[in-house]
């Protein structure tokens, strides 16, 4: 069971542009022939009053409305017993109303898709350690690169690690982020996990993102290859704080 909230305590959130969806498909399955499927959907309710023209020559306000959704999907193929190479894809947007008179409105954003290779460092000792190359495909072409170690003594699981990512052809710094998380293993069925990322920005004049997430995660089976899971977020940049919910389901196939 430990293992499967190893799975879990990575699904840290990406900086809230209109929405920040659970990042898919963090840890891979161990073995080699094993295949993982992962897909996750958030909403981020979010709303301010903002100052408007009464008409009269005099401020009024009004209200903004502001709904972002998000999906992402993600599958993977463990080649060797220490080699994983995964697939993914993510949409999001928001649906926007922008005063009372106003009618709803949808923006969306860019399709994504991202590539991506894991390794698996060592043995299956206390402390694992992780190693991840990816690269994601949509406005621009992002390349980032991850290390993380998951200390493993039951039923408690603690995380961390740090990364880089770069856009390709822009001539900016690399933005870095590093994590941390703590998870718990109440039974064969439950675990649940808290865990936080910082991202610092790659412009100088760019506000760094911090993220907060508690999850609860439930298998209906004793060997943990359905899983549920339910986190709510608490995303933080600059003066723009909003809390955001999502669900996710993994599954897990193979030899064990």
């Amino acid at each position: 069971m430990a293992g499967t909230l190893v799975l879990t305590l990575a699904a840290m959130p990406a900086a809230p542009g209109r929405t920040a969806p659970v990042e898919p498909l963090q840890h891979a399955p161990s073995r080699a022939g094993e295949w993982g499927f992962e897909a996750a959907a958030t909403v981020i309710p979010f709303g301010r009053r903002l100052p408007a023209p009464d008409g009269s020559g005099g401020q009024t306000t009004q209200t903004h409305l502001e709904y972002g959704a998000g999906l992402s999907v993600a599958a993977s193929y463990t080649v060797t017993d220490a080699w994983t190479v995964s697939l993914s894809a993510a949409a999001d947007g928001s649906a926007v109303r922008g005063g009372p008179s106003a009618g709803w409105r949808w923006e969306g954003g860019p399709l994504r898709a991202g590539l991506g290779a894991q390794w698996r460092l060592g043995g299956c000792g206390p402390v694992r350690h992780r190693l991840a190359l990816d690269a994601d495909f949509g406005e621009a072409v992002v390349f980032g690169l991850a290390w993380r170690a998951d200390a493993v003594r039951d039923p408690v699981v603690l995380s961390g690690g740090a990364g880089i990512e770069m856009a390709a052809g822009s001539g900016a710094p690399a933005a870095a982020s590093f994590s941390l998380g703590l998870g718990f293993v109440a039974n064969d069925h439950v675990s649940m996990a808290v865990s936080a990322r910082h991202r610092l920005p790659p412009a100088p004049d760019g506000l760094p993102y911090s993220g907060l997430t508690a999850g609860v995660y439930y298998s209906p089976g004793r060997d943990g290859r359905l899983t549920w899971g339910f986190e709510t977020t608490l995303h933080v940049q600059g003066p723009d704080v909003r809390a955001g919910f999502g669900v996710s389901l993994s599954l897990a196939a193979g030899p064990r």
